[in-house]
């Protein structure tokens, strides 16, 4: 089913390329926390050491200015998008922090107060 047109009509190799376009799957560890321990700026990555898990909370979105209270979202893309399915909260939590405490060892604290994980894969 076509659910827009186009007008002169696309070539059939460019409605095919159109029609197998996707949108994988981005999951998020939302972490809310006493105090900002983080660089002030809108977003912030870590580069994986395994290629396996290369979108496990790589990107980390900072809404402290847009919420105002200190809460990251770290990103799980790609193969690490389907993990929430696998694996518990805490674990995907410890992960994160894990990863928070590399790029913050002296300010980064032990555990959230507050945390989510989606899973927008099973509709959770």
């Amino acid at each position: 089913q076509e659910l827009i047109s186009f007008t002169p009509r696309l070539p059939s190799w460019k409605m095919r390329s159109i029609k197998n376009l996707g949108a994988g799957i981005i999951n998020k560890v939302i972490l809310a926390f006493e105090t900002a321990f983080w660089a002030d700026v809108d977003m912030f990555g870590v580069v994986q050491e395994e290629t396996e898990v290369r979108g496990l909370s790589y990107m980390f979105w900072n809404l402290h200015r847009c919420v105002g209270k200190p809460v990251l979202i770290a990103l799980l893309a790609g193969k690490a998008a389907r993990l929430p399915g696998e694996r518990s909260d805490e674990d995907l939590v410890c992960v994160t922090m894990g990863k928070l405490q590399r790029l913050y060892p002296k300010s980064c604290p032990a555990r959230p107060s507050e945390y989510r994980v989606t899973r927008w894969h099973s509709d959770e």
